[in-house]
């Protein structure tokens, strides 16, 4: 599926702070097989690019696979959906403009909710 462009770009990466980091989730009273993988870029302080994305392992030490993502890439706000046979949907939420910096800082907080408060539909539909 094609995204919408609406024209956004973060400013270039060698100009932003990067930050990733894993966030240790409890799902079906197990621990340990599930995470959310956060990466923000920032830009003199503000948010300018993000991913947040549902990860999950069968074992301690196993690697880890995509589940569910939202980011930012690609000029629009948009969701991945994967699946166990490695295949993958992926829906748009909102095309960015090219100064819509603010609609992108906003959406990070609606984006972490949705991707923490239906894990379990989502990894439903990861295992179909």
């Amino acid at each position: 599926m094609d995204l919408p462009d609406g024209g956004y770009r973060p400013p270039p990466s060698h100009v932003c702070e990067d930050e990733t980091y894993p966030l240790d989730v409890v799902l079906g009273g197990v621990v340990g097989t599930h995470r959310i993988l956060v990466r923000l870029r920032t830009y003199r302080g503000r948010l300018v690019d993000y991913a947040l994305q549902h990860e999950w392992r069968s074992e301690w030490g196993g690697d880890w696979k995509p589940v569910f993502r939202i980011d930012t890439r690609h000029g629009c706000i948009h969701s991945h959906q994967y699946h166990r046979d490695g295949a993958r949907e992926t829906r748009p939420i909102q095309a960015l403009g090219r100064n819509d910096r603010a609609i992108l800082e906003e959406s990070y907080e609606t984006s972490y909710t949705q991707v923490f408060d239906w894990m379990e539909q989502h990894f439903r539909s990861w295992q179909r």
